[in-house]
C-alpha cells in the first residue's frame, strides 16, 4: 500500500473500493484490517463483516442469515463480507467451500426481491486465505430488497439495514434514509441539492415517528417510477394511516425528485399534496373536530388549489368556470411533471358533490409530462381496483408493539402492560387511529381499562369518524345494515346459510348485503370447505351495536338471533297460552279474531319472532276466509329459517297449497324442503316423501300432451320418491307401511304402461336399476317389477333392442354382486332372474 493509502482508515478504503464496485486484484487493502500477524483484528463495522465460511447449504438458517446481512450491506452503504476469518482466533484459512459468483447471483436471484449482483475474489493472507464478497450499494430510488420468500427464520416481510457492526430491523423512522440517496459518511462524494419543488402541508401524524408499512411504500414507489397508469388508489378502513402514508411518501419524493424518473425518462419537478379533508379526531380527547387546512371542497376548487399551488399563476382564478381551469390544467401538465396527491377525495363523493377524478385523470393520461396523481380515500375504487393498494392495519407482532410504545411516549402516559396491549389491539382492530387514540385517552383517566370503556362509551366519537360516513353510503333498502345488526348480535362467525334463515333473505339479497358491506365492514374467515365465515371485528362491533338500536327491525332481528342459538323447541310457558288461544280460535272458525290478536303491535320480538309463533301465523293467514297467500307463505318460510321442524305446520302449508290450487307447483316444493330439511323424523320424512311423488305423479299426468318427455321424467321421479318414502316408513315401523307399498305398486305400473306405450322401453329399465339400487331390501320391490317384463319385452321396439339388452344385462351384474339382495326371498329372485332371460330371449 502507499503512504497515502496507509493513512486512510478501513472504512475509508472499504468505501472506494465499494464505490467503484469492482474489487482490486491485490488484496493489500485487507492489511487495514489485520494485525501484523495477519490476524483480523479489526472489529466489523457498518461496511465489513467476518463470517467463517461461505454456507453448504441454500435453505438453511446460516445461509438465511447471509441472505440477510446481503439485504442490510445493499440497503444501506453496500459493504464486504470476508469468508474464512475463525470467530475465536480471527485467522483466515477457515472457508473450505468454493465461492462462484456466478451460481451466488443466481441463488441472489431465486432468492431476493430484486436483482443484486455480487463480485468475490479470493485473496491470500499472512493468515491464510479468503473469500472477498463485494455487495453494492443499491441505487437510489430502487425500494429496498428484501428476501423473496421465507427462509428459516427470516421472513420477506422484513427490511434489514446495516448500522454499525450489527443487521437491524428498518422502522418507520428509516424511510427517508432508505428511499433517498444514503451518502457514504466516509468517502467525499459529489453533493447536489436532491429536492424539488414542493407544497406540503405539516403531517398530519400526531406520533412523531413513522411506523411500517413498507411494503404499501414499495408499492408505490413502483407505480412512481416503473408503471405508465397515471393514478394511484390507497385505500382503507378510517384510521389504518392512509393519510399518513401519502405524506411520508410525498416527503421521500418531494427530497429526492431529482434522482426520481417517469418511465418516459422525465424527472419530476414538482409534488403537491392537497386534502378534501374536513373533520378529524383529536386523539387526546376522542371528540371530532374540524379540520381546518381543507384545501379545496368541490371540483371547481381543486383545480385552483393545484393551479395556485404550482405557481401557475398570480391571478385570482375565482371569476373562471372549469372549462377554463381545466385548459390552464392542461398547459400546466404539458411542460411540468408533477406528483399530486390528493387527500381524503371520497368526502366530496360523500357529500354528493363531483370530485373531479375523472377530469384530472383524462389530463394526467394525455399529458407529455406522465404526471402521477394519488388518491386516498376509504373505499375499494370501483373503477381502478387493479391500480388500488389496500392499506392494511399494523402488524401485530412486529409493528404494533412499536407504534404503542411510541404513542406512550408522545402521550406520557405509562405503557400498557402484555394484557392491556393485547386488549387494545383487538378493541382497536390494530388501526393507528384507533391506537393512539384509546393510548391518549389514558391522558384523562387512571387505567387503560377505564380508556378502552371511554372509547366504547357513547361520549367518545371515535367510532363515528371510524365508520358513520360509510354506514351513512349503504343502500337505503337497509340490508347491509340489517346484516350488520345480525352479525353483532351473533357475535361470533356465521356462514351464508344461517344469516340467511335469520335475516330471510332470499340469496341475491344477501349476496348484495354482502357485497356492500364487505371491503369497509366485515372480516371474512375462507372456510376449507368453501364455505366462508364472516363476522365483525370488536372497533366495527362497538359501532355497529350502538348505530342499529336505531333501525326499525333491529328488535326482531335481535330475537331472532336469541331463538337461533339457544337451539331450543320449548315453547315459553307465556307464548304457549298465547298460541293455543289462536289455534282454539281457528278451530272454532274465528280465524279474523285470530289474526287480529296476533297482530297486535304490542307482543314483544321475543315472541312475534319464534319459529311457534310465526309457524301459528302462518296457519291463522291461511285460515281466514280471504287467505293471505303472501303473508301466509312468508310466515311458513321465516318458521322452516328458524328452525321449526313440527310436522304439522308443513301439512297446514301443503294443505293451504292444495286448496289455493297451487298444490302441484308450491306444493312439490313444501315437500321438497322437508324431505332434503335436517330435523325431520323418519315418520315426518316418509310421509312428505308419500306426498311428493303423488303430486310429481299428477302433475305428470296434467302436462302429459303438452309436455311429453317433462311427464316421463316426473313419473319416474314419482316412483324413486315412493321408494324413499317406504324406505322411511320402514325404519319408523309406520302402521301404515302397506299404503306405501300400495302407492309403489300403483306407480309401477302407471310407469311401466306409459312407457311401453311410448316405446321409451331402455329408460324404463334405466329407472329399473335406480329403483333396485334405491331400494334399502330390493327383495321387497322384485316382485312388483317381475310381472310386467314379459310384457314389456313383447313390446320392445327394434331400434332399442340392444340398448335393453345392456340395461339387463347391467341388472343381472347388480344383481349378482355380494350382498344386493342377500335378504330378499330365494323364490322371488329366482322368478325375477327367469324374467330377466325371458326378457333377453325375447330379444333375440
Amino acid at each position: 500500500m502507499s503512504s497515502v493509502e496507509n493513512s486512510k482508515s478501513s472504512n475509508e478504503v472499504i468505501s472506494e473500493i465499494i464505490s467503484s464496485e469492482t474489487l482490486p486484484q491485490s488484496g493489500e487493502f485487507l492489511v487495514s484490517l489485520q494485525d501484523e500477524n495477519g490476524l483480523f483484528t479489526e472489529d466489523e463495522g457498518i461496511l465489513h463483516d467476518y463470517k467463517d465460511e461461505f454456507p453448504f447449504s441454500s435453505s438453511d438458517g446460516y445461509f438465511g442469515g447471509i441472505l440477510r446481512l446481503i439485504c442490510g450491506f445493499n440497503n444501506t452503504f453496500g459493504g464486504l463480507i470476508i469468508f474464512g476469518v475463525d470467530d475465536k482466533s480471527r485467522r483466515a484459512g477457515k472457508n473450505k467451500v468454493t465461492v462462484d459468483s456466478e451460481k451466488v447471483n443466481r441463488k441472489l436471484r431465486e432468492n431476493l426481491s430484486q436483482i443484486v449482483t455480487i463480485s468475490c475474489r479470493k485473496y491470500r493472507t499472512r493468515s491464510g486465505d479468503v473469500d472477498v464478497v463485494l455487495i453494492p450499494k443499491r441505487k437510489t430510488g430502487v425500494p429496498p430488497v428484501r428476501l423473496a420468500k421465507v427462509i428459516s427464520n427470516y421472513s420477506p416481510s422484513k427490511i434489514y439495514k446495516r448500522a454499525g457492526a450489527e443487521v437491524l430491523d428498518a422502522a418507520g423512522i428509516d424511510l427517508e434514509f432508505l428511499y433517498g440517496p444514503r451518502p457514504n459518511p466516509f468517502i467525499e462524494e459529489k453533493t447536489e441539492v436532491l429536492s424539488i419543488d414542493a407544497a406540503l402541508p405539516g403531517s398530519p401524524a400526531t406520533i412523531d415517528e413513522f411506523v411500517g408499512r413498507f411494503q404499501v411504500m414499495e408499492r408505490a414507489m413502483e407505480w412512481l417510477t416503473s408503471s405508465r397508469e397515471p393514478r394511484l388508489f390507497l385505500w382503507g378502513h378510517g384510521g389504518s394511516g392512509k393519510s399518513t402514508i401519502a405524506y411520508e411518501f410525498a416527503k421521500i419524493v418531494a427530497g429526492n425528485g431529482k434522482l426520481l424518473y417517469t418511465v418516459g425518462g422525465k424527472q419530476y419537478e414538482r409534488v403537491i399534496y392537497v386534502s378534501a379533508k374536513n373533520s378529524f379526531l383529536d386523539p387526546f380527547t376522542a371528540k371530532i373536530e374540524k379540520y381546518k387546512a381543507t384545501d379545496f371542497s368541490s371540483s371547481v376548487d381543486l383545480f385552483k388549489s393545484l393551479l395556485y399551488l404550482s405557481n401557475w399563476t398570480d391571478q385570482s382564478l375565482d371569476a373562471f368556470d372549469e372549462a377554463y381551469l381545466l385548459k390552464e390544467l392542461e398547459d400546466l401538465l404539458e411542460i411540468e411533471t408533477q406528483l399530486i396527491i390528493i387527500d381524503d377525495i371520497d368526502s366530496l363523493s360523500s357529500a354528493n358533490e363531483d370530485n373531479g377524478m375523472e377530469q384530472l385523470f383524462t389530463i394526467a393520461a394525455r399529458c407529455r409530462s406522465e404526471t402521477k396523481v394519488l388518491y386516498t380515500q376509504r373505499n375499494l375504487p370501483v373503477y381502478a381496483r387493479r391500480n388500488s393498494i389496500e392499506i392494511p392495519g399494523l402488524d401485530q407482532g412486529d409493528e404494533l408493539p412499536i407504534f404503542i410504545s411510541l404513542c406512550s411516549k408522545q402521550f406520557g402516559v405509562p405503557a400498557p402492560d402484555e394484557v392491556e396491549a393485547l386488549q387494545i389491539s383487538k378493541l382497536s382492530e390494530c388501526r393507528p387511529l384507533a391506537v393512539e387514540t384509546i393510548i391518549g385517552l389514558r391522558r384523562i383517566t387512571s387505567s387503560y381499562s377505564q380508556a378502552m370503556q371511554r372509547w366504547t362509551s357513547d361520549a367518545s366519537q371515535a367510532r363515528e369518524y371510524l365508520f358513520q360516513r360509510e354506514y351513512d353510503q349503504l343502500s337505503k333498502e337497509n340490508r347491509g345494515r340489517y346484516l350488520l345488526a345480525a352479525l353483532c348480535a351473533f357475535a361470533r362467525p356465521q356462514g351464508l346459510g344461517v344469516l340467511q334463515q335469520v335475516l330471510s333473505f332470499k340469496d341475491e339479497q344477501l349476496q348484495d348485503a354482502i357485497a356492500e358491506t364487505r371491503d369497509m365492514f366485515l372480516k371474512v374467515e375462507y372456510g376449507t370447505d368453501g364455505g366462508d365465515q364472516y363476522s365483525l371485528g370488536a372497533a366495527t362491533s362497538s359501532f355497529i351495536q350502538m348505530i342499529s338500536k336505531k333501525l326499525d327491525k333491529f328488535p326482531a332481528i335481535e330475537a331472532r338471533v336469541k331463538h337461533y342459538l339457544s337451539k331450543s323447541s320449548v315453547t315459553p310457558p307465556s307464548l304457549l297460552v298465547l298460541l293455543e288461544r289462536a289455534n282454539r280460535q281457528v278451530d272454532q272458525g274465528q280465524a279474523e279474531s285470530a289474526w287480529t290478536f296476533l297482530n297486535n303491535t304490542s307482543l314483544p320480538p321475543a315472541v312475534t319472532e319464534h319459529q311457534a309463533f310465526k309457524a301459528t301465523l302462518g296457519r291463522v293467514a291461511a285460515s281466514l276466509k280471504n287467505p293471505r297467500l303472501g303473508e301466509a307463505r312468508q310466515a311458513f318460510e321465516e318458521a322452516y329459517g328458524l328452525g321449526n321442524r313440527d310436522h304439522k305446520m308443513y301439512l297446514d302449508w301443503l294443505g293451504m297449497e292444495k286448496a289455493a290450487g297451487a298444490g302441484t307447483t308450491n306444493g312439490i316444493e313444501v315437500c321438497i324442503r322437508v324431505v332434503n330439511g335436517s330435523g325431520f323424523t323418519s315418520r315426518t320424512t316418509a310421509n312428505f316423501f308419500r306426498h311428493l311423488a303423488y303430486l310429481q305423479m299428477k302433475r305428470a299426468i296434467e302436462i302429459s300432451d303438452s309436455s311429453p318427455e317433462e311427464s316421463e321424467r316426473l313419473k319416474r321421479e314419482s316412483l324413486k320418491n315412493n321408494i324413499n318414502g317406504y324406505n322411511f316408513a320402514k325404519k319408523s315401523s309406520d302402521r301404515n307401511l302397506e299404503n306405501y307399498y300400495e302407492q309403489i305398486v300403483d306407480t309401477f305400473k302407471k310407469v311401466a304402461i306409459s312407457s311401453i306405450k311410448n316405446g321409451t322401453s331402455d329408460q324404463l329399465l334405466s329407472t329399473i336399476e335406480d329403483v333396485l339400487q334405491l331400494a334399502d331390501d330390493p327383495g321387497d320391490i322384485l316382485p312388483i317389477i317381475s310381472i310386467n317384463m314379459k310384457r314389456l319385452a313383447d313390446r320392445v321396439q327394434p331400434h332399442s333392442r340392444l340398448s335393453v339388452r345392456r340395461s339387463i344385462t347391467r341388472i343381472q351384474g347388480r344383481l349378482s354382486q355380494k350382498g344386493f339382495c342377500a335378504t330378499s326371498d330365494a323364490e322371488e329372485k329366482s322368478k325375477f332372474h327367469s324374467a330377466l332371460k325371458a326378457m333377453v330371449s325375447g330379444l333375440s
